[in-house]
């Protein structure tokens, strides 16, 4: 078992460390790593990167990328098309929801297969928000002026493969940190040492993984304590009801849309 540890690690990697190597496939790796190393924090990381981050999961920073909120519509004069939303533009509820932050909760699979859709449409491929129907309808009737038919992110090849990017340097910063507090003699990293790890490099919470010489001479692993991430909620249900039930042009109530999804 403890070889096996040890060979994974290494595939991971050299996984990682090879561009031409999938990061979902470094990934499925670092899920049964975490596995033989009975490390709930780096399953469940590694299982949000394979199939997204679902309900309230924290998400990393590197997932939240900065792109302009835009709109399509029409007026009495034409149509309109790629219109940059203003602060203005939305439901006063809605002001602080969304705005110029895609909050990107696909997994990494599908962030490559969109980088691959993307380019051969452009380079841009359009995502919506949670409830992007509903929002449209109500910029329409708080706007007055023209109809919004739908409001979307336009995100390029460009800052969808800055995350994949971001996903490999991590996992690359996880290795360098496990390796930094497993000995050769080890075998196995410890759970403590790996959801250290996970801390540290996912989440920039708490410090490096360090050793220290025992009285005997033995190396003695310290791992700092860590707090605890910080919960991520991009579209909560009390904010999207606030903003419907004040709507009489809306009727019913809004469907349990958490991730974003394609046009």
């Amino acid at each position: 078992m403890a070889r096996r540890n040890r060979d994974l690690l290494a595939e991971i990697e050299g996984d990682v460390l090879d561009e031409s190597k999938s990061v979902a496939a470094a990934l499925r790796k670092c899920l049964a790593l975490g596995g033989q190393a009975k490390s709930a924090e780096l399953r469940d990381w590694a299982s949000r990167e394979l199939h997204g981050y679902l309900d309230d999961a924290p998400l990393p920073d590197y997932r939240k990328i900065r792109t302009p909120l835009l709109m399509d519509g029409f007026t009495g004069g034409g149509i309109f098309r790629g219109k940059q939303v203003s602060v203005i533009d939305l439901p006063e509820e809605a002001r602080g929801v969304v705005g110029d932050e895609l909050p990107l909760t696909f997994g990494a699979g599908k962030i490559q297969a969109l980088i691959r859709q993307a380019g051969a449409h452009g380079g841009t491929i359009d995502l919506g928000p949670p409830g992007a129907a509903e929002l449209a309808l109500m910029m329409t009737h708080e706007i007055g002026r023209y109809r919004v038919e739908r409001v979307y992110w336009s995100a390029g090849t460009g800052v969808l493969s800055g995350v994949i990017d971001a996903i490999r340097t991590t996992l690359t910063e996880l290795v360098a940190e496990i390796r930094a507090g497993t000995t050769a003699d080890d075998g196995a990293p410890s759970p403590e040492v790996v959801g250290q790890a996970v801390q540290f490099a996912v989440y920039g919470k708490g410090n490096r993984v360090t050793f220290a010489t025992a009285g005997t001479g033995n190396i003695a692993i310290t791992v700092p304590g860590s707090e605890k991430p910080e919960e991520f909620r991009f579209w909560t249900w009390p904010r999207v009801g606030a903003i419907i039930v004040g709507l009489a042009t809306i009727a019913g109530a809004v469907a349990a849309i958490l991730a974003l999804h394609p046009f």
